[in-house]
């Protein structure tokens, strides 16, 4: 994660940001941090439930893939080509991995529910309609609170800001 931290301060610092940049950056962060705080509001993390509710019908992963959104939205308002394939490689290199080992520990963890939830949804990339198998645990203000999504939120501002005033 450090290294994570040192391409976002490259990316803010070394950015060109202009108007067209940030707004088409800002909407597909926007877009990322929404997905996200969707997901932190179903997800009740430490492994003991298994999330399929949410946008967890049609991702297994969708908090990896708000982040990924978050990074690219951010990399095209910086304007900086190099931004964006720095944060792409960063994000295959680190959480492909990390995907794959939470589903192995989710397999061994949750059997036979993981089985219909791993035969049914994609690991990361979407499917087109909700998993007919999902549960209908609803959205929860208090488990984005306790999911700590809220730091998230405040960080994307706060880069958002930051880049709006590189303009």
């Amino acid at each position: 994660m450090p290294l994570g931290y040192l391409i976002g301060i490259a990316a803010v610092w070394s950015a060109k940001p202009t108007p067209l940049t940030l707004t088409a950056g800002f909407a597909l962060a926007a877009a990322g941090e929404l997905l996200r705080l969707w997901a932190s509001g179903h997800l009740i993390k430490g492994g003991s439930s298994l999330t399929s509710s949410g946008p967890y019908g049609w991702t297994r992963n969708p908090l990896y893939l708000g982040s990924l959104l978050v990074g690219l939205g951010f990399s095209l308002a910086t304007a900086r080509w190099q931004i964006a394939a720095a944060f792409l490689a960063f994000f295959t290199a680190v959480y492909v991995p990390v995907m794959r080992v939470e589903a192995r520990r989710m397999r061994e963890v949750h059997r036979d529910a993981y089985a219909v939830l791993e035969a049914e949804v994609p690991l990361f990339f979407p499917r087109l309609t909700p998993s007919p198998s999902r549960d209908r645990r609803r959205f929860s203000l208090d488990r984005v609170r306790v999911n700590r999504e809220h730091w998230t939120l405040l960080g994307c501002l706060s880069i958002a800001l930051i880049l709006w005033l590189r303009v």
